[in-house]
């Protein structure tokens, strides 16, 4: 199985484009259709775009101070404590499984950001408590 995987991982790593290509592409792809179904000449799609792109920027800062806040909340030694006690009472891997989605679902219900973070981090506590969890990249995050 490892064999396989690592066969796939190698073909994504050599053939997969890099994100940066797809957002170019589909930046020319929009250009394109802008100008042949809307009456906009070169120049006001080039204003269009660099409107868009300030406005997206603003929007970006926005998510990213609800996952940064998110994180903080998180991050909180009560928060920790409930995630630690309820790990210790999964006992299994499939409660434990069943307890993480859960307690991400209800933390996404106060702050989709804090329910993000909480599921990672109750990823990250029940793999360190509960055996038979599959532990991969989560744990670094501690």
């Amino acid at each position: 199985m490892q064999r396989i995987s690592n066969a796939f991982v190698v073909m994504m790593q050599r053939y997969l484009p890099d994100a940066w290509l797809f957002a170019i592409l589909l930046t020319l792809v929009v250009f394109i259709m802008g100008l042949i179904f809307t009456p906009a000449g070169p120049l006001d799609m080039i204003t269009y775009w660099g409107d868009g792109f300030f406005n997206l920027l603003a929007f970006s800062m926005q998510m990213t101070l609800v996952l940064v806040t998110g994180h903080v909340m998180a991050s909180t030694k009560p928060v920790k404590a409930v995630l630690q006690a309820l790990a210790r009472s999964a006992g299994t891997a499939g409660r434990a499984i069943v307890i993480t989605t859960l307690v991400a679902a209800v933390a996404s219900w106060i702050n989709w950001g804090f329910g993000l973070i909480v599921g990672a981090l109750g990823y990250c506590v029940v793999a360190l408590i509960v055996s038979g969890i599959v532990v991969g990249l989560g744990l670094l995050l501690l």
